[in-house]
């Protein structure tokens, strides 16, 4: 069985504990069926939209790349759907925002893992550091190591960093091919989830 590019073992109902983690684009509108495999609540990651396609568009540049990629890649909109299916079917799903996490990592994380105590999990003040892995130690980008160097930081990092990132003004996005406009959109979708009672919230 593969779903989202992950080969999984035929699970019989109830054995065990599955946890799978994909990009929203990607999962796409396999998500229904993702979202029936594993075991609930799904966490739902989101950040300013202006700083994670911004960032998307510096590591594409760096790349020699067109930094205008599709619209679709932000996942803005496939993340929009997938929420409004979690509460059209009642599929349990808890909203995390990464800033919040990088600004109050242990109160944020206490409250997403108070939802999983019923599977066994519980917080534990060892989950905030960890030790640094070297270049190559593992690939995290996929696409045969094309994107390694885009989480150098992560592999070098040992804890959660505060945010400092400067957040960028609507008019630093070019309008080019109705990209500023998406960005927009993304901001309203942003809002509306940062609204959501289902956010872990420091």
């Amino acid at each position: 069985l593969v779903a989202g590019g992950i080969k999984l073992n035929a699970l019989a109902p109830g054995q065990g504990w599955l946890a799978l983690k994909e990009m929203t684009f990607q999962v796409g509108s396999r998500f229904p069926f993702l979202a029936g495999l594993v075991t609930k609540p799904v966490i739902l990651l989101i950040r300013d939209p202006r700083l994670c396609i911004l960032s998307r568009m510096r590591r594409l540049e760096e790349d020699g790349q067109n930094p205008l990629f599709p619209v679709i890649e932000s996942g803005w909109d496939d993340l929009q759907a997938q929420v409004s299916l979690c509460r059209q079917q009642n599929i349990p799903y808890v909203l995390v925002d990464t800033t919040d996490l990088r600004q109050f990592p242990q109160v944020v994380l206490r409250g997403l893992f108070s939802h999983f105590e019923p599977l066994g999990f519980g917080f534990d003040v060892r989950m905030l550091n960890w030790k640094p892995l070297p270049p190559g130690a593992i690939s995290l980008g996929g696409l045969d190591g094309h994107q390694d160097r885009w989480y150098l930081r992560t592999l070098r990092s040992t804890g959660l960093e505060p945010p400092f990132e400067r957040m960028p003004a609507i008019s630093d996005f070019p309008a080019a091919a109705g990209f500023r406009e998406h960005v927009v959109a993304a901001m309203d979708i942003y809002r509306n989830l940062r609204a959501d009672p289902n956010l872990v919230k420091p």
